[in-house]
């Protein structure tokens, strides 16, 4: 009974997380490296709007709508998802990667709740 109610409370916490500083986008494209877990996702509509927490020095993404993600299981899948379903994500980027311009994704969120 303590792991469930646990579970809820991590559940909620990060869904309430989540809605304060991440926006519904739809994935255009997502650009993969073989042997690498580096990924370039571009988002609809481009940057993340004001209500996002992405750092404004992201020049590349800014300009591009073109986010970096290191990750190749759980975020990258969620992606892939919603390009094989047509569906939007919830995308946060609290941070920049300096060497090359790009937003870093840091949570991805598909479907509601």
């Amino acid at each position: 009974m303590k792991k469930i109610a646990f579970s809820l409370l991590l559940l909620a916490l990060s869904e309430h997380s989540l809605a304060e500083w991440a926006v519904e986008k739809h994935v255009r494209g997502i650009r993969a490296y073989p042997f690498s877990s580096v990924h370039f996702i571009k988002l609809e509509d481009g940057y993340l709007d004001s209500t996002s927490a992405t750092p404004s020095p992201c020049a590349n993404t800014a300009s591009t709508g073109i986010y970096y993600l290191d990750d190749d299981s759980q975020a990258y899948t969620l992606l892939v998802a919603a390009i094989a379903s047509n569906s939007t994500v919830w995308v946060s980027s609290n941070s920049c990667d300096t060497s090359s311009g790009y937003a870093v994704i840091n949570e991805v969120q598909l479907g509601g709740w």
